[in-house]
């Protein structure tokens, strides 16, 4: 793989999953730090190089096993939000350097396993902004498995049924951006053309989830090293996206507290709305 595809895959998942120093809570609740490394298990997070602001230096060090392991066990009992506000913000935080080694990492990862799946051959068929889409797929999910139409548009090389499968829901959710995204890379057109196919298919019901209204799957905002270790508080940025539709009455519910909300109004993209 080229220099300037790997740089795309890794502006596109980036975009994506966000790039947040501090562990948090993704859309199934579970720990996650970083582009998407999940840590949800005391192994796995203890694993990780955290840094930890030193009280008598004031620098950040190394933080030890049991500090990591502290802060595991109560991460575990907060809300995502309280992870990411005010006190309850974690003191621990992945260097920047690591984020980026390890979403390389993952990306070699990734496209290896779906070789694996497709066919070296296949894959290697695909174009770029196929590949980052294809990619995009089976980082959020860890596999092509339950994506059959997907697959078997690859193995033929059928561009279009490609581009119809790079949708994909979380949890009973859609984030409608990514989705978006996904297409204009898939299908080679400007967002701008991805976001108005992908409200026309909105309209039409050509989705079939979420069941229950339309809601984008909450992102914390990425803020700056450092920021938990000081004790501050995030000005969170206007980029947010926590947005729930409540498919009875059509009201803005508050899935986070103290949030920007958006919607995906017009086929430019989303405009700010006030909680009810």
């Amino acid at each position: 793989m080229d220099n300037k595809t790997m740089q795309r895959m890794r502006a596109h998942i980036t975009r994506n999953e966000k790039e947040i120093p501090t562990p948090y809570k993704d859309s199934k609740g579970l720990l996650t730090v970083g582009t998407g490394f999940k840590v949800d298990d005391v192994k796995s997070f203890v694993a990780m190089p955290f840094e930890i602001k030193d009280p008598k230096t004031g620098e950040p060090r190394p933080a030890t096993d049991a500090e990591k392991k502290a802060e595991f066990h109560r991460a575990r009992g907060l809300s995502n939000t309280e992870l990411q506000n005010g006190p309850g913000m974690s003191p621990l935080s992945l260097p920047e350097a690591e984020i980026k080694r390890r979403l390389d990492s993952e990306i070699t990862t990734r496209i290896d396993k779906i070789k694996d799946e497709v066919g070296t051959a296949n894959w290697d068929r695909l174009s770029p902004g196929q590949q980052t889409a294809v990619l995009d797929v089976h980082y959020a999910n860890g596999s092509l498995d339950n994506y059959p139409n997907l697959r078997k548009g690859i193995e033929t090389g059928n561009a279009e049924e490609i581009a119809k499968n790079v949708d994909f829901h979380s949890g009973g959710a859609r984030n409608w951006d990514r989705l978006a995204r996904n297409r204009a890379e898939a299908q080679g057109i400007s967002l701008d053309e991805a976001k108005r196919q992908v409200e026309a298919d909105r309209e039409a019901g050509k989705f079939d989830l979420p069941k229950q209204g339309d809601q984008l799957i909450p992102r914390p905002e990425p803020r700056p090293l450092g920021i938990a270790e000081a004790g501050g508080q995030v000005d969170r940025g206007a980029d947010m996206v926590h947005t729930m539709r409540n498919a009875t009455d059509g009201r803005i519910s508050n899935p986070l507290k103290s949030q920007l909300f958006w919607k995906l109004a017009s086929p430019t993209g989303f405009e700010p709305v006030s909680p009810p």
